[in-house]
C-alpha cells in the first residue's frame, strides 16, 4: 500500500493551503479515504489539471514581460 498524508502534508507538498486541496478533493482531486492521500497521486492529478498549468504559463509570462521591462527601464532610474 503507498504511503498516504494528511490535508497539511499534502499542502505543503503541492504549495497550497490545506482549504485549497479541500476545494480540489470537491473538483475531483482522488483520495484514499477522507484525509487520507496518496502524495504520488494528488501531485499527477495537480500538475496535470488545466488551470494548474494555466497558472505556470502565466508566471513564465510574468517573468518574461519583467525581464523585458528591466531591461527597458533599468532599476534606479538610469537616464
Amino acid at each position: 500500500m503507498a504511503k498516504t498524508v494528511n490535508v497539511r502534508e499534502l499542502a505543503a507538498l503541492l504549495g497550497i493551503s490545506p482549504r485549497r486541496v479541500q476545494q480540489l478533493v470537491r473538483l475531483g482531486m482522488p483520495r484514499v479515504a477522507r484525509g487520507k492521500y496518496d502524495p504520488k497521486i494528488c501531485r499527477k492529478w495537480y500538475e496535470s489539471t488545466p488551470w494548474r498549468r494555466w497558472a505556470r504559463d502565466q508566471a513564465k509570462l510574468s517573468g518574461v514581460i519583467d525581464d523585458l521591462l528591466s531591461k527597458v527601464d533599468p532599476p534606479g532610474g538610469a537616464t
